[in-house]
């Protein structure tokens, strides 16, 4: 399976101090994405690593986080999809709408974008926004795998 990650579940993933979310991005994670083992592959669209890298959040554990995709990588389980035909998309769109149609953020309307590519291989994705994509989650048969309780 191919599993499409927002950059939200990243952060709680790598952050303790999000204590509710946090041990369930792990649960979570390593239930689906296991780098000791042949598992499912994890897809990243670049603007979400942008997002992550560039908080203070993930500062702290980027020794961890960079091990954790080189692993993913060599392993063959890490997918970078490239985002220049959706974030084109995004950009001709904003040009087109409204400020009260911009309740997603830049790199959440660069998600859904690529959950609309059919090209695009990905069959679930690890979210904490499900309401950001269930629309398109739903249309496409994706999984969203990962909800607060």
């Amino acid at each position: 399976m191919n599993i499409c990650v927002d950059s939200g579940f990243l952060y709680s993933l790598y952050e303790p101090r999000e204590t509710k979310r946090h041990q369930i991005a792990v649960d979570t994670f390593y239930k689906y994405i296991d780098p000791k083992q042949a598992s499912n592959k994890l897809i990243i669209i670049w603007p979400i690593l942008y997002e992550v890298i560039n908080t203070r959040f993930i500062k702290r554990y980027i020794i961890e986080f960079d091990q954790l995709l080189l692993h993913l990588e060599r392993r063959e389980l890490l997918e970078f999809a490239d985002d220049k035909y959706y974030r084109d998309n995004c950009l001709f769109a904003t040009r087109s709408c409204s400020n009260s149609d911009w309740d997603l953020s830049l790199v959440d309307r660069v998600i859904r974008e690529a959950l609309k590519d059919t090209q695009l291989k990905i069959d679930a994705l690890l979210t904490f926004n499900p309401g950001d994509f269930s629309d398109i989650c739903i249309k496409r048969k994706l999984r969203q795998l990962c909800q607060e309780n």
